[in-house]
């Protein structure tokens, strides 16, 4: 699993509005730390936030009007491997439990599937819950 944008794609200033419009986050680069969004709390509501050291910042997005390659991010479940990934998974009001997600198809109820199961949820397992307490 990789926490980098990977699609990259050409928009018009018109393509751009209408995506932040419809409440999608838009990356300057690979790297996924500065985007794009729009957000009604302010007076200009196109915000270009920028990632740092101690959080995020958010500006008007005067500056970045001009530029027409942008990055979306991949989500785990749009590129899983063939053997598949090792999850929690679970359905609404039911525990978590540790399977193997090797298909997600959003158009069901349950989009995360196993070999024999599907759940409503999943998210990877990161390396550090692998490892036994001392």
């Amino acid at each position: 699993m990789t926490n980098k944008a990977t699609n990259e794609i050409t928009l018009t200033k018109r393509e751009l509005v209408e995506r932040l419009l419809a409440g999608e986050k838009l990356y300057t680069d690979r790297n996924i730390k500065n985007y794009v969004v729009y957000d009604e709390d302010y007076s200009n509501p196109f915000r270009f936030v920028i990632t740092g050291n101690t959080g995020e910042s958010s500006l008007e997005m005067d500056g970045v009007w001009s530029r027409q390659i942008w990055y979306t991010k991949t989500e785990w479940y749009e590129n899983i491997p063939p053997k598949g990934v090792l999850c929690w998974v679970w359905d609404h009001g039911y525990s978590k439990s540790v399977n193997i997600v090797t298909r997600y198809n959003q158009k069901k109820l349950s989009p995360f599937m196993g070999n024999m199961n599907c759940w409503q949820n999943a998210t990877p397992i990161r390396p550090e819950e692998c490892y036994a307490d001392d």
